[in-house]
């Protein structure tokens, strides 16, 4: 049976249209995605102006990617002229490198010259080689600080990257989707950064894509039924990554007759009373394995072309 998926809550319908009107207020927005999911963890219409608008792409949660993949995918988006970061957004070393790409991004003089002169001198394209709106006026600038739209999808780490970036706790964080649920602006050291909720698509959203996105922990667990998740991850972790599989989870995951989320259960002692494996118990440790990297740095969409 192919998974589906469908959250989109009343409060995100309102941010939805609250997020489209204050485009036109800022200079520049930053993407966050999932670097294990580049594709499934990105909005395909979420922000849509009718003005030329600069964008930086923000592949967090790398520490939890396959860094072979995460470099490939850096290459594929810088092509198609998209500036775009690697992070683990915990960590401190991303924040000078998308603070100098959001100035490059929303075209603001002084924000770049090194990775401009780069690409005029070797013809090859760097992060700024971008056709980047005109930027805030000076003056402008005199008054305010570049303002920034953080956007993506629940839970995909938008109030960390604010934090980081601002360098303090200004953002609300947490493990589960959905902690965000206003619009709401955050000075940040020269940035005015727009936060806002998790946004989905009103749309179900069905397959791989719906399979990720649970896995990955971007939508509630109780927005699908886990157990049927955790079962599909099992066989498509069992036949893309069998080594990370026998090492968690031992040899030959699904003997004759068990589905594989019972054999999980059974590895790893998990049992009901009267001795039937705890299925619900299971399918929680093999989503909370994946999410917290116990089966190795896993990236599980690669460009074209592959890592």
């Amino acid at each position: 049976m192919e998974l589906q998926l469908h959250w989109y809550p009343g409060h995100m319908a309102k941010a939805s249209r609250e997020l489209k009107a204050r485009l036109k207020l800022v200079d520049a927005v930053l993407e966050v995605v999932d670097a294990r999911l580049p594709v499934s963890s990105r909005h395909p219409s979420l922000v849509q102006t009718g003005r030329p608008l600069g964008r930086v792409l923000l592949l967090g949660r790398a520490d939890l990617a396959d860094p072979r993949a995460t470099d490939a995918w850096l290459r594929y988006f810088r092509a198609q002229g998209l500036p775009a970061v690697a992070a683990d957004l915990r960590q401190t070393t991303w924040v000078t490198r998308a603070r100098r790409l959001l100035q490059q991004a929303a075209g603001v003089a002084g924000g770049s010259s090194s990775e401009a002169t780069e690409e005029r001198s070797t013809g090859k394209p760097a992060d700024a080689a971008v056709r980047r709106p005109p930027g805030p006026t000076p003056a402008k600038l005199g008054r305010r600080g570049v303002r920034v739209m953080v956007v993506g999808l629940p839970n995909v780490g938008k109030s960390t990257a604010i934090n980081g970036l601002a360098g303090r706790a200004k953002a609300g964080t947490g493990a589960k989707a959905g902690v965000t649920r206003r619009v709401q602006w955050l000075a940040a050291g020269g940035l005015e950064l727009l936060d806002s909720p998790g946004l989905l698509w009103p749309e179900a959203t069905r397959g791989q894509k719906a399979l990720h996105l649970a896995v990955a922990g971007l939508v509630p667990d109780d927005a699908f039924d886990p157990l049927a998740v955790a079962e599909a991850f099992l066989a498509d972790l069992a036949d893309r990554f069998p080594a990370q599989a026998r090492a968690r989870y031992g040899e030959d995951l699904a003997p004759a007759g068990a589905s594989l989320l019972e054999t999980v259960a059974r590895r790893l002692g998990l049992w009901l009373p009267g001795g039937r494996p705890d299925l619900g118990r299971a399918a929680t440790m093999v989503l909370h394995d994946f999410r917290h990297g116990r089966l190795g740095r896993l990236t599980l969409e690669l460009p074209p072309g592959g890592a």
